[in-house]
Parts: C-alpha cells; sequence; structure tokens
C-alpha cells in the first residue's frame, strides 16, 4: 500500500514520512518512509538501566542501527509508552537525562512527548482525557529548551550530518561521540555509569576549544 501510495501523495506535496515501526524490524517500509521509530533503543536501553547490563549492550544496538536504512526518531517516551509501561522515570530514573541527551544528539531526528519538560513522573491515561499538571516553572524547561535550540541551529547535529565515535579510558562507563558537518562540530560525552567519573579522551585527533552547552566556559582539548 505504502509503496504505491507515498509517491502519489508526493506528486501532489512533497511530505515527510515518519513510521511508528522500528526500521530493524520493518525494513521495508524505509523504502518509502523518510524516518522511523528506534524502538529497539528503547527497549534495549529500559532493560541495560534495570538489569545493570555492561554499557556494550546498547552501543551494540547503536551499530545495529547503523546497518538499516532511513532516519532513525530517538525517544525516551510517547504516549504508548507512558500509559501502558510506565513514564521514562520508571523506566529510567536518575539515567533519563542523559537518553534525552542522546535522542537530541546523536544521528537522527529526536521525539518528544507532551509534559518531558515538568518533568511529568505519572503515567497518562489512554482513553479518558487526562489533563497534564503544567506549573508556572517546569524544572526541565531551559534543560529542553538548550537541547532542542542546539539540535535545531547547528549544522552538526543535522539528521544526515557525520558521527565519530571517540575513544576514552572508561569506555565501560561512557558513551562520547562527535558530530560534524564541514566546519561545526559538536562533542558529547555521556556518563552512563552510577557513580561519577573522571576520564580522558584517547583519541588524539580532537582539537580545538569546545563551549559546553549547559555551563557556557570552554573545555580546549588542544591541551590534552
Amino acid at each position: 500500500f505504502w509503496l504505491e501510495a507515498i509517491p502519489q501523495v508526493n506528486e501532489l506535496k512533497t511530505m515527510f514520512w515518519l513510521a511508528e515501526a522500528d526500521p530493524m524490524q520493518y525494513p521495508g517500509y524505509m523504502q518509502v518512509f523518510d524516518a522511523a521509530y528506534a524502538w529497539t533503543w528503547m527497549h534495549k536501553t529500559e532493560d541495560w538501566y534495570k538489569e545493570k547490563l555492561p554499557l556494550k549492550t546498547i552501543t551494540k544496538v547503536l551499530d545495529d542501527y547503523d546497518n538499516v536504512p532511513g532516519i532513525k526518531a530517538w525517544f525516551t517516551s510517547n504516549h504508548d509508552e507512558n500509559s501502558w509501561n510506565g513514564s521514562e522515570y520508571e523506566k529510567y530514573d536518575d539515567a533519563a537525562k542523559a537518553l534525552a541527551v542522546h535522542s537530541c544528539q546523536w544521528q537522527g531526528i529526536p521525539l518528544m512527548y507532551s509534559g518531558q519538560a515538568l518533568p511529568n513522573n505519572p503515567r497518562l491515561k489512554f482513553f479518558d482525557k487526562d489533563v497534564i499538571e503544567w506549573k508556572k516553572h517546569n524544572e526541565l524547561h531551559e534543560f529542553y529548551r538548550t537541547l532542542l535550540h542546539l539540535q535545531h541551529n547547528n549544522p552538526a547535529l543535522n539528521s544526515q550530518s557525520d558521527l565519530f565515535q571517540l575513544h576514552t579510558n572508561c569506555d565501560a562507563n561512557v558513551l562520547s561521540y562527535l558530530r560534524k558537518k564541514d566546519q561545526h562540530e559538536v562533542i558529547v560525552m555521556l556518563n552512563l555509569s552510577d557513580h561519577n567519573v573522571r576520564f580522558s579522551v584517547l583519541d588524539d585527533w580532537l582539537r580545538g576549544k569546545f563551549k559546553k552547552a549547559f555551563m557556557h566556559f570552554e573545555n580546549d582539548f588542544s591541551e590534552n
């Protein structure tokens, strides 16, 4: 159906087609769809967190997604998940913010669900009207505003820009990578352990001054 329908619709008006299917499970959709939900990543990260699995458990999933076509849409919550399986804090607890950063800065596009800027801790009813209790001050407003502003305005975070994984002396705990488009570069370093870690980047080709997105001061990697 979609192989026939989408080209005809695009002749009338070019559309962006998002499949709710996972491209690893249903790669055929990517013949005509532009992007698809990274369901496998969301489920595997929940298993990784709750079962205290090694970090390589989920980095392998990222490698697997590199082998399927189309743009991946990354998320930590949506209406189905929140209602039936729990909020992002039931699934990830204190890892939720780090995984939100990943959703906005890995190669692909981020998906956000209503109330994540609150943050929204309870489950919302699926079939009944269940009003989100917005506040005057939403705790994660600036957090998501910073992430999405960077994702929207820095060409290095374009869905088609390059991604280079960085190696550290603490790869068992840290997921680190560089996004690059022309002269624009963004470094992401996520401590995905349950404790503070000190680490160094081992890739000696990494050079230059980078401004920290949340703290607004520079780190000079040329001095490492």
